[in-house]
């Protein structure tokens, strides 16, 4: 319903003119990110984007807590459910089900959610959220209320959550795009990994596999010291200017890397399934 605004409207001369299969896979590249194009429009669906497994600060904020905690996790769709609760998880269970009744304008818009949604349950930060006693009781929003510099010289804190979006780079170009790809790709040993787990196909199991990658890389044990010792909240309920452990953002890279990859080829998997 928003081709000609969000896609031919914003595609660049150099892509409309230029090779057909640019044009195809510069599509395919827009409709990725679209739902992040789409929010504040009838569209948005700003819960789609995540589910927040509980990681706790340490075992006396997990007693205390859990019992409590009232986070959607479930992973199933059922008819009648409002798409506004939606969680990542019953999103994708929700376009599992139906795609193959819908109209094509419909499929077309899960598409772009399926293409999406695969992609963020494979950034950790998408999948979990930190929670404790002292500082977030209802939980960090995976990483949105914690500001962390990575260096004493940077000027500004950032998000921990915007941190771990922003580690596979930042630049939307079609050529860009095609060579940070092929950089992914040309590591074998992720390579061999991604194609052992293609056939994983349930995204309650990636999830739980994001929650414990966000356990031990985004929220490791220094960091989680560091927030257990840190003063109380600011006046808007965040941690500001924390830093981060050494070595942090040589270990998400890494990380990043590998679920990046991994994600391409269940992405590939799941859009064989939901297809044919």
């Amino acid at each position: 319903p928003r081709f000609a605004a969000d896609f031919t409207g914003k595609m660049p001369a150099a892509i409309t003119h230029g090779p057909v299969l640019d044009r195809a896979q510069w599509i395919v590249c827009q409709a990725a990110v679209w739902p992040d194009l789409a929010r504040d429009t009838p569209f948005d669906r700003p819960k789609w984007h995540y589910v927040n497994f509980p990681v706790f600060l340490g075992y006396p904020d997990q007693q205390a807590l859990s019992h409590r905690l009232t986070v959607n996790t479930s992973a199933t769709w059922m008819p009648g459910m409002l798409d506004s609760r939606l969680n990542i998880l019953q999103a994708l269970d929700r376009i599992t089900k139906t795609y193959a009744t819908r109209p094509m304008d419909e499929r077309a818009l899960q598409l772009c959610w399926a293409l999406h949604l695969v992609g963020d349950l494979h950034q950790p930060l998408h999948c979990a959220a930190l929670f404790d006693r002292d500082h977030f009781p209802e939980g960090d929003k995976g990483g949105n209320s914690l500001k962390v510099r990575t260096h004493r010289l940077q000027r500004e804190p950032i998000a921990l959550h915007a941190l771990w979006d922003q580690l596979l780079g930042r630049n939307l170009d079609l050529n860009a795009v095609k060579r940070r790809s092929q950089e992914l790709l040309a590591n074998a040993q992720n390579v061999k990994e991604a194609q052992s787990r293609m056939n994983q196909l349930s995204p309650r199991n990636w999830a739980v596999e994001g929650a414990s990658y966000a356990a031990a890389y985004a929220y490791p044990p220094p960091l989680r010291h560091a927030i257990a010792y840190h003063p109380p909240l600011a006046p808007n309920g965040e941690i500001q200017n924390l830093m981060l452990p050494e070595g942090y953002p040589q270990a998400a890279s890494f990380l990043v890397n590998l679920r990046a990859t991994v994600a391409g080829f269940r992405l590939a998997a799941y859009l064989e399934r939901l297809v044919r």
